[in-house]
């Protein structure tokens, strides 16, 4: 542990500290109707969240407490998370364009199949499952207004029609 980690720690807890009662005096306002310091507010208090995050890991590094395995247990690990990354952009790249079904579809397949692979009969069905109760979730209870792309319920009944 060297000094300038505590101080700079010190240093950006202050900061938020300063910027979420700069937020508080310019108005929280409510959650459905946020004032002027809503995002000051909650961007002082994730700032203050992570550094005293940063201060324990610190402190713990100091005394010895820091684990023991890797972070990336395996050699290969880094490459998942980049494919998941990858892969998470590609999905709100065509949202709009295939819409929530197919794309979450694809999406869950591919993890199933490339990050932890499992076998096609798990993977689909699995992906199928998850999809229909997210729709089922969002649209329909919550009533959320996903993309529908060209399978949309309302294109399947036409075509039942």
């Amino acid at each position: 542990m060297r000094a300038y980690d505590i101080v700079s720690t010190l240093f950006w807890m202050t900061l938020g500290l300063y910027v979420t009662i700069s937020g508080v005096r310019l108005g929280f306002g409510e959650w459905q109707d946020p004032g002027s310091g809503f995002i000051a507010v909650l961007s002082g208090c994730g700032l203050l969240l992570l550094s005293a995050i940063w201060l324990v890991m610190t402190i713990a590094k100091r005394w010895g407490l820091t684990p023991t395995k890797k972070f990336f247990a395996e050699s290969t690990s880094y490459k998942r998370v980049l494919l998941i990354i990858l892969s998470l952009l590609v999905f709100a790249a065509l949202l709009d364009w295939a819409g929530f079904m197919i794309t979450t579809l694809v999406f869950l397949v591919f993890l199933f199949r490339s990050i932890d692979p499992q076998r096609w009969r798990i993977a689909i069905p699995l992906a199928l499952g998850i999809a229909i109760i997210c729709f089922i979730v969002f649209q329909l209870w919550l009533q959320v207004q996903l993309p529908e792309g060209p399978l949309s319920i309302y294109s399947i009944t036409k075509w039942i029609r």
